[in-house]
């Protein structure tokens, strides 16, 4: 299966909009719809769809539209590896927290 150009891609859903919804402001409507889609997988770490990123780095040999793209699904990448380290973190911290409150014999309230 081969990808389509990412121009191709954004192309055909414009040229109905601006032939069959009112021109500009059909495309306005569209473009908000695309920003309102954008946002919902930014604030809920999911990644986009059909935006492949290698390497971790946008490719430059795709439009700017594209690279921008790719570069929100490489924040939400590196966001979503950095939740789980920091959970990690916190499960080892909280594992050995309650071993290192032992009570010694230097402790005054401490008894055999």
């Amino acid at each position: 299966m081969t990808d389509w150009p990412p121009l191709l891609a954004l192309e055909l859903p414009i040229r109905p909009a601006v032939q069959y919804s009112g021109g500009l402001r059909g495309v306005a409507l569209l473009w908000s719809e695309f920003v309102l889609e954008v946002r919902w997988h930014w604030e809920h770490l999911t990644p986009l769809p059909l935006v492949s990123v290698d390497e971790g780095k946008p490719d430059m040999r795709w439009m700017l539209l594209h690279q921008k793209l790719q570069m929100i699904n490489c924040c939400i990448q590196r966001q979503l590896q950095r939740n789980l380290l920091t959970k990690k973190k916190k499960k080892k911290q909280t594992g050995s927290g309650g071993q290192g409150a032992e009570a010694s014999s230097d402790d005054p309230n401490f008894s055999r």
